[in-house]
């Protein structure tokens, strides 16, 4: 009968003890199955090619798409974007940065310019008189041709723009001053300053950032809100009416839209070259959040399963990144012709699998939003400038808007807003994003009508 009793590890008398098998178990079944090593081997041969084959298909795949993005000329990295410079003496943001440095705010005042729905409330003349010495700066920025703050893109992730914080806090204060000087009777001062707003606006936007351009709209709403107080205010006659035509905004949004897409795209392209392939990267960028945006080097034991992540991931990674490139041309091309937020916003067909492209599109509806917005106000200045004008001639607004009563760059318009009066004032708005005539209700969140903001108000005098 055979012996089943375990097998002694002793040693015989005299001789060192011999040491027990590491994982025994495991050695026995490649001793006893030959055939399993076979089919390890080959297992591991055939991953290695389909891994090296998806990765040379991956790489024609995004090869492609920043090839066809090169003969177009477009833009693929920030210092494309961000190359050329600005002269001193015709760049504005030095006096910016200066007036917000120069202000003299009380927590409570500045929390009240910081606030979303801050500006154009009267500040007391004796905040303002501490700060005409930055809305004297703020006039010398306005009359530059071009702005350009000073901001480090070598690296996206770390870029930090306080100036738009400054330049949005600014404009309120301008708004507060507008306000002081219809209450003081100076229309034309208000007028001028009015003006102010929509150039601070415009020097913002040239930034092509989508964050910059958001904070635009926002300083050109802040604008039109002024613009609302001088026509309700202020004594209307042809020369004022002229020159408030001619201090209406310029900045062709669909433009501005299409120009910071490029630049997200150009962004994202680093971001996918230099972080997507790195794991260590990443973990700096979300352990940067809240605290010091400096990366640290990482330590050296780290490099090789860092580089085996990296291969291992890079396949995936580029059809990540080819399918961001198409997405993000897409956009811009939607974008260059104002379509709908609606159209722009496709997120939710995006692959599960495209994991860096779902982390780093923006939110395009958000953008269309915008656009829509500010493509309906200028439409709105225009005609409601003409209401002014009609009701100095004929000492009321009139029942309904007749194309051919109004002049010629704000008949269009009147197609496409709706309008009724109401008793001596009227109701002037547009559809909003959402598309239906919601009877002039804005709620505040940017998704029903955009009602001009002086609707309902008294009319000018």
């Amino acid at each position: 009968m055979k012996d089943s009793s375990p097998v002694s590890t002793t040693a015989p008398a005299g001789q060192p003890p011999v040491a027990a098998e590491p994982f025994p178990f495991f050695r026995r079944l490649a001793r006893a199955t030959p055939w399993l090593r076979r089919l390890l081997a080959v297992g591991v041969i055939g991953g290695v090619l389909v891994h090296s084959g998806l990765n040379i298909w991956a790489s024609l795949q995004l090869n492609r798409e920043l090839a066809a993005l090169r003969a177009a000329r477009e833009p693929l990295t920030l210092a494309e974007v961000f190359g050329g410079s600005v002269a001193e003496e015709r760049n504005a943001a030095p006096l910016y940065t200066a007036a917000g440095e120069s202000l003299r705010l009380s927590p409570e005042h500045k929390t009240s310019l910081n606030s979303p729905r801050g500006g154009g409330e009267p500040l007391p003349s004796e905040v303002l008189a501490q700060n005409q010495r930055a809305i004297a700066l703020l006039r010398r920025a306005a009359a530059l041709p071009e702005c350009s703050f000073n901001v480090d893109w070598s690296n996206p992730v770390y870029a930090r723009l306080p100036h738009l914080l400054t330049m949005r806090r600014l404009a309120r204060l301008m708004s507060a001053q507008v306000a002081a000087e219809l209450a003081a009777g100076d229309v034309d001062r208000a007028i001028e300053d009015t003006g102010v707003l929509f150039r601070m606006s415009r020097h913002t936007a040239a930034e092509p950032v989508l964050i910059s351009m958001m904070v635009a709209r926002a300083m050109e709403r802040t604008g039109y809100g002024s613009l609302a107080q001088v026509l309700a205010r202020g004594r209307r006659t042809p020369q004022r009416e002229a020159r408030m035509r001619e201090l209406l905004p310029s900045t062709r949004w669909p433009e501005a839209a299409s120009r910071a897409v490029r630049t997200e795209r150009a962004a994202g392209v680093w971001i996918f070259e230099n972080l997507f392939n790195d794991p260590w990267s990443l973990t700096q960028v979300q352990a940067s959040e809240g605290g010091d945006p400096r990366p640290t080097t990482p330590p050296g034991w780290t490099r090789p399963p860092r580089w085996i992540a990296g291969a291992a991931w890079a396949p995936l990674r580029k059809l990540d990144e080819a399918l961001y490139l198409r997405y993000m041309n897409e956009r811009i091309a939607l974008a260059d012709v104002s379509s709908s937020p609606e159209r722009l916003d496709t997120y939710d067909r995006l692959p599960r699998w495209a994991i860096g492209t779902r982390m780093l599109v923006p939110a395009f509806n958000a953008v269309g939003t915008a656009v829509v917005d500010a493509e309906v106000r200028r439409e709105q200045a225009l005609v409601a400038l003409e209401l002014e004008r009609f009701r100095s001639e004929h000492g009321r607004y009139p029942e309904r808007l007749q194309p051919t009563e109004l002049a010629v760059e704000a008949a269009p318009a009147a197609g496409r807003l709706q309008y009724r009066r109401e008793g001596e004032s009227y109701v002037l708005y547009g559809l909003g994003p959402n598309g239906r005539d919601d009877a002039g209700v804005d709620t505040g969140r940017g998704l029903d009508d955009i009602v001009w903001q002086n609707s309902g108000g008294k009319p000018g005098k």
